[in-house]
């Protein structure tokens, strides 16, 4: 797995949230270049299945997000970006979880985000994350 940092993208404009999402829409920064920071956009099930997913069932984790396999590499301006989050990036969710410890797990999902896959608009299909 990779411990990575996200922030949260406050312009609507730039990266959409389906209504009554209330996870952030968030920017894994890869790196910054004058007053914008380039990375990939992360969205949660709700807003990539447009609210009509079966999302309070038991497959997606709550704080699991998905890597926008459609937008590529973006560049968001530094002013449009909030807080920062810990995204855990890995293959699978036992990859990420394995051999942590009750207080790491307990802070992973409460102020964390994982991410296991990628999510591509075009044909509503869920991928495996490619990690560099």
């Amino acid at each position: 797995y990779q411990l990575r940092q996200a922030r949260a993208v406050l312009d609507e404009s730039i990266a959409p949230r389906h209504a009554g999402d209330a996870t952030p829409r968030l920017l894994l920064v890869k790196s910054i270049v004058g007053e914008h920071a380039c990375g990939r956009l992360l969205f949660s099930p709700w807003t990539a299945f447009k609210g009509i997913f079966p999302m309070h069932g038991t497959y997606f984790f709550q704080n699991e997000v998905f890597e926008d396999e459609s937008a590529g590499e973006v560049h968001v301006p530094l002013a449009s970006l909030g807080t920062s989050h810990p995204v855990y990036l890995g293959k699978s969710i036992e990859g990420v979880l394995r051999g942590r410890g009750s207080r790491e797990l307990q802070l992973l999902f409460r102020h964390g985000y994982v991410c296991i896959r990628r999510f591509r608009t075009s044909s509503w299909r869920l991928l495996p994350l490619v990690l560099d």
